[in-house]
């Protein structure tokens, strides 16, 4: 767990320090210098880069973690590895941008009466979709290698410090909207080859011809690919469907705006288990490989209970402080009807911390394509329960719907780990950092309001860390997550 334990708080500080960077980004910066529809369609820009860079890489950036192992060799550069997933995403962005111009006028029409920045704004989308897309196969690969933390750097803090800057020069007019929405965009390009960069100067900079080291290898690799890239097509239709269906309803810019807003602040709670998942996934790649199934159940374990125990700290910390959140939030008053959506998708994703590596653990596994089938049957559930709630509770269905999603999802997954191998992320344990955040929930709540946003926010927070750190190492919660604390404890000059 050494190198598990390095890399991901090096990686969650990181992360963190991103975070801060994107609070003050969504939570000031924009509010402040952009109407809510243009915060709608900055952040509906990037979503749409997300999705689709899922499927024009073709699945390639899933089998990384997976493959990378009969590839690795630095003396022979990793026979062609890099040069493999780097040429299979350029001729899916170039199908997609086929298709895209072919059918943007359709596109445009769908959107331009209830979100027509987006229809103006429509031809940003292949480009933000390139640079993300060779981020996240870059970042990948970077993980593969087991450096997460500069990737972390380049993707989480240098783009926000960026766009940071230019959105104040265009509240003082130096920039347009335009330009400045080209920036945000092409931020993504400079990152990718800020990636190329780093791994130069690692040495894993390898764009030689691709040898497969074995004789069944390439076909191997296209059924895993294949199913992998149809999974995780589903899977990130069904994290977007709100967001499209919102965008199709009435006033879809503005209610993306709040919506994506409180989304925002929720995803804060995950952030831990991106890190933990990035670096843990090779380590767990080989594991499985070798089939000792008893390593791997030990990491899902220890690394369950320590998320779980953060995202219940870091949840109760944002619900204990929502209102005064939006009230020291320029033009809080007009977020602050996403109250309740925090509320419910901040529920969903403590779910999917406690469930862990789920995910990593079936997609290096023989069972990989039942994760294909689940995505399916959670798809059609998520469209059902969209197209139900959105028109009758609007932005409130939206979430609940997404936290019914995050449950299903996570749940048949687990359910069929455990059938399948016995793998449960589960311990006697697993009960106590939901217990703990109640008591920390009870004492926030009997103290009164400071009179100040900002005073009852640090009043109330400090008190909130300390009982819910003191009682979570009274109870001796997970060696992991003190283990997390002392090293971070020494970091600061504190030694136990």
């Amino acid at each position: 767990m050494g190198i598990v334990i390095r890399q991901s708080i090096k990686g969650t500080v990181v992360v963190y320090v991103g975070v801060l960077l994107a609070f003050l980004l969504n939570l000031v910066i924009f509010p402040l210098c952009f109407s809510p529809n243009e915060v709608g369609l900055l952040r509906v820009l990037a979503e749409l880069g997300v999705l689709i860079s899922s499927f024009t890489s073709l699945g390639i950036q899933s089998s990384v973690f997976k493959f990378f192992p009969y590839f690795q060799d630095d003396k022979k550069g990793h026979n062609g590895f890099l040069t493999l997933i780097s040429v299979v995403p350029l001729i899916g962005i170039t199908l997609f941008t086929l298709l895209f111009y072919l059918f943007e006028d359709t596109f445009i029409n769908i959107y331009k009466e209830d979100s027509p920045l987006l229809s103006s704004y429509s031809y940003l989308i292949v480009p933000i979709a390139f640079g993300m897309m060779f981020v996240t196969i870059y970042e990948t690969y970077s993980s593969a290698n087991l450096r997460i933390v500069v990737p972390k750097i380049l993707k989480e803090v240098f783009v926000r410090i960026v766009i940071i800057g230019l959105a104040v020069l265009y509240f003082y007019g130096s920039v347009t909207f335009g330009l400045f929405a080209w920036i945000f965009v092409l931020i993504y390009v400079v990152v990718a080859v800020l990636l190329l960069v780093y791994l130069k100067r690692l040495k894993q900079l390898f764009f030689t011809p691709v040898t497969f080291t074995e004789p069944g290898l390439p076909k191997q690799m296209a059924v895993f690919n294949g199913y992998l890239l149809l999974g995780g097509i589903g899977g990130m239709l069904v994290n977007y469907i709100d967001i499209f269906m919102i965008g199709a309803s009435p006033n879809g810019d503005t209610n993306n705006g709040i919506y994506l807003t409180a989304v925002l602040m929720t995803s804060m709670i995950e952030l831990p288990g991106r890190s933990l998942g990035q670096i843990s996934a090779p380590i767990v790649a080989n594991h499985m490989r070798d089939e000792n199934y008893q390593e791997v159940d030990k990491l899902y374990k220890s690394s369950s209970i320590a998320q779980l125990s953060i995202a219940c700290l870091l949840f109760t910390l944002l619900w204990c402080n929502i209102d005064n959140i939006y009230n020291i939030m320029p033009n809080g008053d007009k977020f602050n009807s996403g109250k309740y959506c925090l509320l419910f998708i901040g529920i969903g994703q403590l779910f999917n911390m406690v469930t862990s590596l789920n995910g990593t653990i079936l997609g290096l596994s023989k069972h990989y394509k039942f994760g294909f089938y689940v995505v399916l049957g959670v798809g059609a559930i998520s469209l059902g329960t969209n197209a139900w709630l959105i028109p009758k509770m609007g932005i409130l269905g939206a979430s609940i719907a997404k936290a019914l999603n995050i449950f299903l999802y996570q749940f048949s997954i687990f359910f069929f780990l455990y059938l399948k191998t016995k793998l449960s992320p589960f311990t006697k344990k697993s009960i106590l950092p939901v217990v703990i955040m109640g008591i920390a929930m009870g004492i926030s709540y009997i103290i009164p309001y400071m009179g100040n946003a900002f005073v009852d926010t640090a009043i109330r927070s400090l008190l909130i860390i300390a009982s819910f750190v003191g009682l979570s190492l009274w109870f001796n919660v997970s060696p992991y997550f003190k283990e997390i604390l002392a090293k971070g404890l020494q970091k600061v000059g504190i030694k136990q």
